[in-house]
């Protein structure tokens, strides 16, 4: 059990450095090497999270993970990676990603994981609350980030049904999957076991969220300092009184893919 706990605080330090230093100094130092930079976080990221999974599959529940977060995991990087062959776009590294989702599918299939137990009938009530929480996450965020637009935008690339849609899974998979376990799963569920309470937890997650997105400072202020704040509280909120990160990853795929789209709306609105 010493063996397993020092291993898992290795990976979740492997996570850390990805968000943190990884992106961070690669954003400001290399900023040339932009794109190569986050295929490395996003697939790196991916790899480390599925080891987690299986390291720690007999006891999900204190990650915050369950039968909804784990299709959402294992269901995104093939959901997006099948879309980018139909119309759609995802990073280089999306078919690796996928190709780690079959691998921690199968290896699951032969030693089973331990999940809660919920109902379809709870299980349906969280992915409505969801829903609408990211829904309405979704328009604060796209009315703040309005503010933020130094240039008038084509209003006529408002995305359609279908482009929204894709957006929020896309989202789904490029930003949740890469955040939610981390924040809002292994490292909340590895302070809860060194003595932290939640509510200490929920606020320093959501601090390590915000600055996890410094390089938006004097950049895009909105951002930094009101929308990711926001975003963060709400988002440890919802897998807290959860107890699934998959809620806090349909938040977060929504608020990403729907707000980005309604700040064509409120520019249009407001302007």
């Amino acid at each position: 059990m010493k063996r397993e706990r020092y291993l898992f605080w290795i990976l979740v330090g492997g996570l850390l450095f990805l968000r943190f230093p990884w992106i961070i100094l690669g954003k400001a130092l290399a900023p040339a090497y932009g794109a190569g930079i986050v295929v490395v976080f996003e697939v790196g990221t991916y790899l480390l999270t599925a080891l987690l999974v299986f390291l720690e599959r007999k006891r999900l529940a204190e990650y915050h993970i369950d039968s909804l977060a784990l299709v959402l995991l294992l269901g995104a990087p093939v959901v997006i990676l099948i879309g980018s062959k139909t119309g759609g776009y995802a990073l280089p590294g999306q078919g690796i990603k996928a190709l780690f989702a079959s691998v921690l599918l199968i290896a699951l299939l032969i030693w089973r994981p331990v999940l809660p137990k919920r109902g379809a009938a709870q299980t349906a009530i969280y992915l409505g609350a969801a829903v609408l929480i990211g829904g309405a996450l979704a328009i604060v965020s796209g009315f703040l980030l309005s503010f933020q637009v130094q240039k008038p935008l084509d209003l006529s690339r408002f995305p359609s049904a279908g482009r929204l849609l894709y957006e929020a899974l896309y989202q789904l998979d490029y930003a949740a999957a890469a955040e939610e376990p981390l924040f809002r799963g292994f490292l909340w569920g590895g302070l809860r076991r060194c003595g932290w309470k939640d509510h200490w937890i929920w606020l320093f997650q959501a601090l390590l969220f915000a600055v996890g997105h410094v390089y938006y400072v004097g950049v895009y202020n909105i951002s930094a300092f009101l929308v990711v704040p926001l975003a963060a509280l709400v988002l440890g909120l919802a897998a807290w009184k959860t107890r699934s990160i998959g809620t806090s990853m349909i938040v977060h795929g929504i608020t990403n893919g729907f707000g980005n789209a309604l700040v064509y709306l409120f520019c249009g609105l407001l302007r």
